[in-house]
């Protein structure tokens, strides 16, 4: 999934949207197909039709046409890069991507803690579901919301050797869903209203925000064992957009080598 101007959801429609009058009638009368029983379509007495429109509902729902909000198909959102905000302040300590963050040297070649989305973790039992971002100002750095929003959870999300509690904040941004992770008690609550670019909380102990990515309706932040989980979103370009506005390619800042970046320990 790579959009060049925007974020598109996983499982977005691939063909036009039907009509809405169309969809009026025929999703209530599928999803009634799906619930009616086989051996009770002669006693009905609308056995064909029922199976028709049931068909239609099945064929919408595999080819990945939009149905309405009853459907677990996704819509085809699209929120623009330029109408959100970076999450820290300034260049990041490390790159964030997998062929750059391999290559800086802060990290030893079979790390458990690469940053890039789909890092191997957990002796490789599991993949990794966000980015790490190392700000400038390492702990303490305030962490902002990408837009406007509202907060869903407030947890618990990870703790040091040290004894340290992170926590996570997911926040409902209305076109996605956002895991701020790894930070200091918030002092922020559930339901709370949050605008773009004001403070949701401050990087921990770990000197990392720990980002995640959801589609539109999520929960739950997750963590993600096998296969990608529908929900979960590849966060990276989006992320290199806001945090390396100039950078000539992914993963690159500012025209600046993964080389340059030092092997100084972040934690």
């Amino acid at each position: 999934m790579k959009e060049t101007d925007g974020l598109r959801y996983a499982g977005a429609p691939r063909y036009p949207l039907m009509p809405a009058w169309i969809l009026a009638l025929v999703e209530p009368i599928g999803l009634a197909a799906k619930l009616v029983p086989q051996f009770l379509f002669p006693l009905i007495g609308l056995p064909h039709m029922m199976h028709f429109l049931n068909r239609i509902f099945h064929t919408c729902l595999i080819s990945g046409i939009a149905l309405s909000p009853l459907s677990a198909v996704a819509e085809p959102l699209v929120t623009p890069i330029t109408a959100l905000v970076a999450p820290v302040d300034g260049r990041p300590q490390y790159p964030l991507t997998r062929t750059e963050s391999i290559a800086c040297g802060h990290w030893d070649k079979n790390s458990q803690d690469y940053p890039y989305f789909g890092a191997p973790r957990s002796r490789n039992t599991r993949n990794h579901a966000g980015v790490d971002i190392y700000p400038a100002g390492g702990a303490g750095s305030p962490v902002k919301a990408l837009a406007d929003g509202v907060i869903l959870k407030i947890a618990p999300f990870y703790t040091r050797a040290n004894g340290e509690v992170t926590y996570g904040v997911l926040v409902d941004h209305a076109d996605f869903v956002a895991n701020y992770a790894e930070l200091e008690k918030p002092e922020i609550t559930v339901s709370a209203a949050i605008k773009q670019g004001e403070a949701i909380g401050r990087v921990s102990g770990t000197r990392q925000l720990h980002f995640e990515l959801y589609t539109k309706g999520t929960t739950d932040w997750l963590q993600w064992y096998g296969k990608q989980p529908d929900n979960l979103l590849d966060p990276t370009d989006m992320l290199v957009k806001l945090l390396y506005p100039n950078a000539a390619s992914p993963g690159k800042s500012d025209g600046m080598a993964a080389e340059s970046y030092s092997k100084t320990p972040a934690n």
